[in-house]
């Protein structure tokens, strides 16, 4: 973990100016300057905006509101990384969103993208 951690309610959870910690319920989180984000591309705006659309969880039961700090679950940033290949096929943002979530294999469609020269 970056930096300390303050005690709520027995647990270790992050506060604004950490970059990865755990929530109360043990689940370890990051936040939008984690450097995974920036590996794909995702500016903090583009986390926000796919957050704000529902495309990304956070697991902010603790802070709500607009100008809250952000914490996501680290499984988030593969959600992110699948997002980002769908969209490079040509996915709409919600489309890949929802496929990025699914249990199915992806290769099919990214075989018929390359194929396309996409």
């Amino acid at each position: 973990m970056v930096g300390r951690t303050t005690s709520v309610g027995g647990c270790g959870v992050v506060t604004t100016h950490h970059v990865r910690g755990y929530s109360p319920d043990g689940i370890e989180v990051v936040r939008w300057s984690d450097p995974r984000w920036a590996k794909l591309g995702l500016s903090h705006r583009r986390v926000g905006w796919w957050t704000a659309r529902g495309y990304l969880r956070t697991t902010d039961r603790l802070w709500k509101g607009s100008g809250s700090p952000r914490f996501w679950p680290v499984d988030e940033i593969e959600v992110a990384a699948r997002m980002v290949e769908l969209i490079g096929v040509g996915l709409t943002a919600g489309a890949a969103a929802v496929l990025a979530r699914a249990d199915v294999d992806l290769d099919p469609l990214f075989a018929i993208a390359r194929k396309a020269g996409l």
